[in-house]
């Protein structure tokens, strides 16, 4: 029997274009930056910082909403009784 010789065959446009040569490691295309891996690293990061993000804003919105609630509560009192203590001729600090 005589010896078979395997042959590959390479698509005419890509040998005329110098396309990638599968036998040579060194002219072989790049991995796709999308790449499966890529892919789920850029999910689970996603992933983490909607949720962290998430839990701020949970965080910071009942945060900001007492301190805005006290905030108008001191200058309703402030306002309320400021009169009067000018009345009485008490001088209260920081008002003029």
């Amino acid at each position: 029997m005589a010896e078979e010789k395997e042959s590959t065959s390479i698509p005419l446009s890509q040998a005329e274009n110098g396309g990638p040569d599968p036998e040579d490691p060194a002219k072989s295309p790049p991995p796709s930056p999308n790449s499966s891996t890529r892919k789920a690293c850029c999910f689970v990061l996603q992933s983490w910082v909607s949720k962290k993000f998430m839990t701020g804003c949970v965080v910071l919105f009942p945060v900001a909403v007492t301190f805005f609630i006290t905030w108008w509560f001191i200058e309703f009192v402030d306002g309320f009784f400021s009169p009067l203590y000018a009345q009485l001729g008490i001088d209260i600090f920081g008002k003029s």
